[in-house]
Order: structure tokens, then C-alpha cells, then sequence
């Protein structure tokens, strides 16, 4: 009798635990995760908030609210303080410190506590082999770049100082032995990026520019080429920085703008600006012009790829009518996938769906003075605005709303 009762009180709680989500029913694979301003829609105060959602609509609460700091930066693809794990886990960042947050338990582990004299963590990049840590520590006004081993919580310093070092969303490289950091001069008004060799745990190389770099979605090429665009004040260059032999050299048209290049399998995607239009153009490992992107309008900017995959995301803007559109090899004309030119997307390659979040019209004149307007199409203002967020099936294409008020959406893996 006792062996049965235990048994039924077991089925009991899974059967409790599964069902925690709103409305009380177990929620469906593949999911998501959303990150959205408002507790409830039924209150004024702002919250942040992330819930776990499945594609019918169901979403569970987690029990982390306003304790989520989120860290929006200008002119590049947000950072955030929110990074993915394998085995349905991801870190996040507050002011007690990093946690580790297990999903289906809804449970929190405490990773790196805040600790007398070391500073407060603003940024981190856990690496692919989940052994070490890229840290920015503020003890004011100190910055510091450090390199912390996850199994002994030994830490290396790499650089500090008075400067306003910063992380973008992929800081290190594929083969996890590079990695960058951003940097402000403020006597010499300069930006700079610093790149570092974690084996020989020192800078080996930096590039500097008269304005913020334009950095693409995936900066990173698979032999550890590094992607950028660079201002002297008169034009933007694209560079491709060659970390392993310590070498950068130019791409694109040099009669023009070329800004957010990336990688696109062995390719290198770019945009091309002038007075008259923009265009994203692909060029191949030497550097000669393989094609240009189908244009449906004017100007067309940020593009977005993904490691090993045939399609480019894109973004278009005529008169005001805004779209992203997804591109591959043999397609005549691009299609459409969202009207908006911020879709902060996150693509799921084993259901071959792709997580895109919609905002209302960018009107360009509220983000940035007009100078920028070609080079930078995102800005602060976009990606803090809620969205509603789309799955697209990159079979059919078809497009499903799945939430309506998310400020990130990202796959759980």
C-alpha cells in the first residue's frame, strides 16, 4: 500500500509540475522564451519579465521579474544580459550577480555572487565549452576584461581602465581562441576595438574609427575572420580583420559606404550606400563581387545570416514601406517575412522556424541624426519597443503570431 501511495503522490507532482503553466496545461514543444516590459496588461507599472511560450499561444510565468537587468545598446544589434544554454538553461545578470535559470524547474542558481573589492558584472559571454567566462567588471570608475575559469572561478585580468569597454553579442570567435571588446577613447574622441589571443591571454591587435563601428549580426567568418566597418570621418570601409595572421584588408566598393558586413558561409555579405540608393552585395573569400542582393526598393540594409545556413535575412525601406525579406541562391525575387526592419530573429535549425518580432513603423528622424540614417538601421528606440512576435515556417513560409507584447523572443534548446 505505502509503495502505491508513493507512486501516486510522484504522478501527482509531475502531473503539477507540467501543468504550471497561465492556464494550467502542460505546454507543447518547440518553445520560446519572451521578454516583455509589462507584469500584466491590466497594470501601468513597467516590470521586466520572461515568460516560456509554446507556439499555441499557453505561457508559463517564471519567477524572475524586475530583479532582470537588460543592457540596450546603440547602433548595433542589442546585448543583453540574457544568454542561452543547452538542456533548457540560460544565465542571466542582475545586480546580485549572475544566475543560472533552469526552465522546465523554474528554479535559480546563484553562478557568480557579487564579491568586496572585484566590482559588479555588466557584461558576460559564456563560451561554447561552457568552461570559461568573458566578464566586464565595474568597480568605478574601473573597467575590467576578464577571463574567468567556470570549474575554479580563477580570474585573469586582460585590460582595465577608465574606458567605456563593452561586449556585442558574439565576442569570441568560432574556435573560441579570439575575442573582442569595444572601447571609447574620450580624449582622442575615438572608438576602438581590441582583440584579444586567450592563449596568450593579451591584446594583439585594435582598429579605431571616428564614429561607433557598424558591427553585423554575425561579424564572425569560420577560419576566425573577423568582420567590421570602420569612419574616417568621410567614409565607411569594411574590413576583414585576420586574426589568426594579424592582417586586415578592405571590401566592397570603394566608391561607396560599405557598412554591417558579415559572414555568409565562405561569403562576405555588405551594404553599399550612396546619395542615390543602398544595396547588399556578396562577395567571395578573395574578395570579388559574386552578386547583388534582388532590390525591391531603394535602400536596402541589415543584413542578417546564420552560421552554415543558404538564407539572408534583409531589410528594405521605400517611402516608408518597411519590410525584412529572406533571400537565397536561385530565388528571383526575395520574400517577405515581417513589415518591419528590426526583427531581431532567432532561428530554430532542427524545426527549421525562424522567431521574428514585429515592431510599428520606424520612423527614422526619432532614432538618429540624418547622417546616420543609412548606416545604422537600428537604434535604441526600436529595440526597446514591445513587438509581437511571428514563427515562420521556412518550408512554406507560412506566419503564425505567437505572442503580442516582447521585447526578445529566443528559441529554448
Amino acid at each position: 500500500m505505502i509503495p502505491r501511495l508513493k507512486k501516486c503522490w510522484i504522478i501527482a507532482l509531475i502531473v503539477t509540475f507540467l501543468g504550471g503553466c497561465l492556464d494550467n496545461e502542460p505546454l507543447t514543444p518547440p518553445l520560446f522564451i519572451c521578454i516583455s516590459e509589462r507584469m500584466s496588461s491590466s497594470r501601468k507599472e513597467i516590470h521586466r519579465k520572461i515568460l516560456v511560450c509554446d507556439m499555441t499561444g499557453k505561457a508559463r510565468a517564471t519567477s524572475i521579474g524586475e530583479e532582470l537587468h537588460l543592457s540596450w545598446d546603440w547602433f548595433i544589434p542589442p546585448t543583453f544580459a540574457v544568454q542561452l544554454l543547452p538542456m533548457n538553461r540560460f544565465f542571466y545578470n542582475t545586480v546580485d550577480g549572475v544566475y543560472e535559470y533552469d526552465i522546465l524547474r523554474d528554479t535559480k542558481l546563484l553562478i557568480i555572487p557579487p564579491e568586496q573589492g572585484k566590482g559588479g558584472v555588466v557584461d558576460f559571454y559564456l563560451f561554447e565549452n561552457n568552461e570559461n567566462m568573458l566578464l566586464i567588471r565595474h568597480w568605478q570608475p574601473i573597467k575590467k576584461l576578464i577571463l574567468r575559469n567556470m570549474q575554479t572561478g580563477e580570474e585573469d585580468l586582460l585590460i582595465e581602465g577608465k574606458q567605456g569597454y563593452n561586449l556585442h553579442r558574439n565576442p569570441v570567435s568560432p574556435s573560441g581562441r579570439f575575442l573582442w571588446v569595444r572601447d571609447y577613447n574620450r580624449k582622442s574622441r575615438k572608438y576602438i576595438l581590441r582583440f584579444f589571443d586567450r592563449e596568450l591571454k593579451r591584446e594583439i591587435l585594435n582598429i579605431e574609427s571616428t564614429e561607433c563601428f557598424s558591427i553585423g549580426w554575425n561579424p564572425w567568418g569560420a577560419r576566425d575572420n573577423f568582420y567590421v566597418s570602420r569612419s574616417n570621418g568621410s567614409r565607411w570601409e569594411a574590413l576583414e580583420v585576420n586574426l589568426p595572421l594579424r592582417t586586415t584588408r578592405s571590401i566592397g566598393d570603394q566608391l561607396s559606404n560599405c557598412t554591417t558586413p558579415c559572414s555568409w558561409n565562405d561569403n562576405i555579405v555588405v551594404v553599399e550606400s550612396n546619395p542615390k540608393e543602398s544595396r547588399v552585395a556578396v562577395y567571395d573569400a578573395s574578395g570579388d563581387l559574386q552578386m547583388h542582393l534582388p532590390q525591391v526598393s531603394s535602400r536596402c540594409f541589415n543584413p542578417i545570416t546564420f552560421p552554415a545556413e543558404d538564407f539572408i535575412l534583409y531589410a528594405s525601406d521605400e517611402g516608408g514601406n518597411q519590410k525584412t525579406l529572406l533571400f537565397k541562391e536561385g530565388m528571383k525575387t526575395p520574400v517577405t517575412l515581417a513589415e518591419t526592419i528590426d526583427p531581431r530573429p532567432d532561428y530554430n535549425e532542427k524545426e527549421n522556424l525562424l522567431l521574428l518580432c514585429e515592431i510599428e513603423h520606424i520612423d527614422y528622424a526619432e532614432l538618429k541624426p540624418d547622417e546616420l540614417k543609412v548606416v545604422y538601421p537600428y537604434g535604441m528606440k526600436a529595440v526597446d519597443r514591445p513587438a509581437k512576435v511571428y514563427v515562420i515556417n521556412l518550408k512554406d513560409f507560412s506566419r503564425k503570431e505567437v505572442f503580442d507584447d516582447s521585447l526578445l523572443a529566443f528559441w529554448v534548446r
